[in-house]
């Protein structure tokens, strides 16, 4: 669940003037600071305008395997040769991105987070343009509860007990149906 500020919600409601800002966050080194780029330039907070396309948000569901996936494309201007250093220096694949929603005359902790991800291919530099773009990926998975045994884990797994679920058990439970874990042998 998202936290709006009182101050963001003043300004959302405002129906004439309102300029909504895009501020991209990436941290290009583990444990080290986030560097924020914006649509515009902000001086007031050291933004740079640097952002020169944001996507849309396009949404992924993978039915079988219980996941979906959201994803933007970024695309920042290099004019101060800060990001070429970057991406001839440090592997960008998989830094953490945030992508914001900023109003002009609020306080920077009053912006709305609206993405969160990791910077994935096609990653795309252009020396023409001096432009750097990247994918921002945000994976979602939900896995599967339980185990069931298979014929790789377990040796001599007879063929009825290939993949039939043990179940799982929480507190106190009465009258749990046990599963075997082998073929009781029979003989004459």
């Amino acid at each position: 669940m998202r936290n709006i500020s009182a101050a963001a919600i003043q300004k959302i409601l405002t129906k004439m003037g309102v300029e909504p800002v895009y501020l991209v966050e990436v941290q290009w080194e583990y444990g080290g600071p986030t560097i924020t780029y914006g649509d515009k330039h902000i001086p007031e907070l050291g933004i740079n305008g640097q952002i020169l396309d944001i996507s849309s948000i396009e949404n992924i569901i993978n039915i079988s395997k219980s996941s979906s996936s959201q994803s933007v494309n970024v695309t920042l201007d290099d004019v101060n040769g800060v990001l070429k250093n970057t991406f001839n220096n440090t592997d960008i694949h998989k830094k953490p991105v945030w992508i914001y929603q900023y109003f002009t005359g609020t306080a920077l902790s009053d912006r709305i987070l609206l993405f969160r991800g990791e910077i994935t291919s096609p990653i795309t530099w252009k020396e023409s343009e001096r432009t750097l773009s990247f994918d921002v990926t945000s994976s979602l998975n939900s896995y599967e509860v339980g185990f069931s045994p298979e014929e790789g884990d377990y040796p001599n797994l007879p063929p009825n007990l290939v993949g039939k679920t043990w179940p799982i058990i929480f507190g106190r439970v009465f009258k749990a149906p046990g599963v075997r874990v082998d073929e009781i042998p029979s003989g004459t």
